[in-house]
């Protein structure tokens, strides 16, 4: 029966039924309606109001029109078809409207172009794919609408071609690939750093260690400790000043602090305090005023805070909006003052 007939003879009954039908409408489908109430137009309209109303039709009234208008209205009903009603049509329908509806499609009906239609769909119904019968094409489809779908690949099958479809559009999906190949993680650094770490440490290598640091110094946390390297932690801090955090004492310098601490205040807490001399305190300083809470009382030199209340008025001129007020400005030195322990310091402000 074609789909318009059947919403014109549905639309019959529905009038003939009306209070049944408000009832399965606001009040929770047909698992409301009596079972000895559940006679073949009552079952048809609730079908036809909601595809997973099939779930409460008797066995013995799904008829191949009932259970197809409830697959057409939600493929996710397909779970509730009976096996023997299951064709290659009823199917095919199903995986149009609901990508995952591939995981109630009989065995042998499974053929390269009704998985397609799925994966169309939806992606992520590559899962319900049998490994045997996933190809190229099917990994591409289901990777251009689902980058997650990388984790049903199977690993013969992953490609750089692949790998480039899901990695730019989703980094995350590579998570589930640790055991991978060196060749093959080369190739997902390569094509987005950020990937660093989601690979095992087995498999990481000096390129690819440098590859991922110059993206993102804060990767320099999860290179193997047998892979660090002075100059790598150099990079790292280069790339990001808040690096420091995750440099080996022995590999920290008087330049790379003072690098570090261009990144201001969240760089300057992880920063040793043998190397906090005051042109690295003088460093943060002039790019964070905030850096002010880690300098000692000690190194508070006259010098050093105008340095600190100069950016402060300054650290917004670029921006016509956001200009540092009068008052933003004296908060400032109040908060200098209270760090001092008012000390009878000269504060200059021009």
């Amino acid at each position: 029966m074609h789909i318009k007939s059947w919403d014109e003879e549905v639309s019959g009954w529905k009038r003939e039924i009306e209070p049944l039908v408000n009832k399965m409408k606001y009040q929770g489908g047909l698992v409301v309606i009596p079972e000895n109430e559940r006679d073949e137009r009552v079952c048809m309209v609730a079908v036809h109001l909601s595809g997973w109303n099939l779930e409460h039709v008797p066995e013995s009234l799904k008829t191949p029109e009932m259970c197809e208008d409830a697959v057409f209205h939600d493929g996710m009903a397909l779970q509730f078809v009976p096996m023997n009603l299951r064709d290659e049509r009823m199917c095919r329908v199903a995986v149009k409207r609901a990508g995952l509806a591939l995981q109630f499609v009989p065995h042998n009906l499974l053929r390269e172009g009704l998985i397609l239609e799925a994966l169309h769909k939806n992606g992520m119904a590559l899962r319900f794919v049998p490994p045997g019968l996933i190809n190229e094409e099917m990994c591409v489809s289901a990777l251009t609408n689902a980058p997650d779908a990388l984790e049903f690949v199977p690993k013969e099958l992953i490609t750089k071609e692949l790998l480039k479809i899901s990695l730019v559009n989703n980094p995350e999906s590579c998570r589930v690939i640790y055991d991978i190949p060196q060749n093959l993680a080369e190739t997902i650094i390569d094509i987005n750093p950020d990937c660093f770490k989601f690979i095992s440490d087995d498999v990481k290598s000096p390129w690819m260690c440098k590859k991922a640091v110059q993206q993102n110094g804060m990767n320099l946390s999860k290179v193997p400790e047998w892979m660090v390297t002075g100059d790598l932690c150099f990079l790292a801090v280069q790339q990001n000043g808040r690096a420091i955090r995750y440099v080996p004492m022995e590999f920290i310098t008087e330049e790379m602090a003072l690098i570090s601490a261009q990144d201001g205040l969240p760089s300057l807490r992880w920063i040793p305090l043998r190397f906090r001399t005051e042109e690295v305190y003088s460093m943060a300083l002039k790019n964070d005023p905030l850096s002010i809470q880690c300098i000692p009382i000690e190194m508070m030199t006259p010098s050093v805070i105008a340095i600190g209340i100069n950016a402060n008025s300054k650290i917004n001129e670029n921006n016509p909006y956001e200009k540092i007020s009068k008052y933003e400005e004296r908060k400032y030195i109040k908060l200098v003052e209270r760090m001092l322990n008012k000390r009878n310091y000269e504060i200059k402000t021009d």
